[in-house]
């Protein structure tokens, strides 16, 4: 592990806006490096308020209102990620200061509210999302086809938004002295001119230890008997695009966080290390999909998701009984495939017949008649 590099510090907070009133508080930028010193506190400026004119007595026109500086000064404080203003909000707090007729004062802190110290952008209404019309004519396999392309596009858009904030804090952190120092002793592999580095957005100069990359990822725990250590795996850059060979060095015997994987979140996954050489062309810290295995699809029974029901940490599924009236029965579930199909491990066979779960008609005991898609959707207990 590199050792962090610190940020240059902000020795005064960074106003973003505000007026300095209750209503609207002076909202400052600022990080753990900020200091609030008495030249930073007396150059606040007070904001006005508003005496209103004494009532008139009766055939007097009303009088104007005065205005005169406030004794009193309200600031909020927001510490964001990467000290950016457009960064996510870490925390906030806020301070009042009041002064008296000597220019003395005295001060308090508040708790603010995240909505008192929101960016712009965070202020713009999000874009409205028009849901898909099931009346619109689509068939079910159209509709969920949509939708496992709008699941995967939300996947693909969550890791792009990750792979962006480490690049921004590269930046940063190279930026703030200026020195770009390689973080372990190496042989170059490749050093380019300043004007290559600076229009392909490549780096000037590559050094490797030699020791290759050490990639994780997470396993579930009914696939787990399918990796051994040794076993070839693909590996793919979602920065880059490149694919490699690696090879599994490292299977964990306790679970972890499911990470990024595919699978069912009732389930335990278990970490595994790859191995892959330097000569791969993979950047440390990017984000990798992990391919092993040639697990045969078509030997397994999957359903699409809205056949199984889910009942206190349970799952089921509603089918024909031998005495062709609906049965209700408990099923062992496994990894999903595309998010759209869940696979059924046990409980179910290729040959039954499932019914579609919704609709008043639809327990136990009900009969059923065969039907296709079209009629699944009508609510009855059909069976399919």
């Amino acid at each position: 592990e590199p050792e962090p590099v610190e940020l240059e510090p902000m020795e005064l907070p960074l106003l973003l806006k505000g007026k300095g009133t209750e209503e609207e508080p002076y909202v400052f930028l600022c990080n753990d490096a900020c200091w609030y010193s008495d030249e930073f506190i007396r150059s606040l400026e007070r904001p006005m308020i508003e005496i209103p004119a004494p009532e008139p007595e009766e055939g007097q026109e009303p009088g104007e209102p005065t205005f005169e500086l406030s004794d009193t000064i309200v600031v909020a404080f927001a510490k964001r990620q990467y000290d950016n203003p457009a960064g996510d909000l870490e925390r906030c707090w806020g301070m009042v200061f009041k002064f008296d007729e000597e220019g003395n004062y005295v001060f308090s802190v508040i708790e603010v509210s995240p909505d008192m110290v929101q960016t712009e952008e965070e202020e713009e209404k999000e874009p409205e999302i028009t849901p898909i019309d099931y009346s619109s004519g689509y068939t079910a396999s159209e509709i969920a086809q949509m939708r496992s392309e709008s699941q995967q596009r939300i996947k693909d858009l969550t890791t792009q938004v990750k792979v962006e904030e480490i690049k921004y804090k590269r930046m940063q952190l190279e930026l703030s002295s200026g020195i770009v120092t390689a973080e372990l002793d190496g042989v170059v592999k490749s050093l380019v001119s300043e004007q290559e580095a600076a229009g392909g957005y490549t780096p000037l100069l590559t050094v490797s230890a030699g020791g290759g990359y050490a990639v994780t990822g997470t396993v579930g725990e009914f696939d787990l008997a399918s990796l051994r250590v040794g076993q070839t795996v693909q590996v793919m850059s979602y920065m880059t695009g490149t694919v490699a060979e690696g090879q599994i060095v490292e299977i964990g015997d306790q679970p972890t966080d499911r990470g990024w994987s595919n699978g069912n979140y009732n389930v335990s996954y278990y970490p595994f290390k790859v191995y892959l050489s330097d000569d791969a062309g993979f950047q440390e810290y990017d984000y990798v999909e992990i391919t092993y295995g040639t697990s045969d699809v078509s030997s397994s029974v999957y359903l699409e998701m809205p056949f199984v029901l889910t009942e206190n940490g349970s799952s089921y599924v509603y089918l024909r009984g031998e005495d062709g009236t609906l049965e209700k029965r408990e099923v062992v579930t496994g990894k999903n495939l595309y998010n759209s199909y869940v696979e059924i491990r046990s409980g179910l066979t290729a040959e039954d017949y499932v019914a579609f779960p919704y609709g008043k008609e639809v327990k136990a005991g009900a009969p059923t008649v065969e039907a296709g898609w079209e009629e699944l959707y009508g609510g009855s207990s059909y069976a399919w």
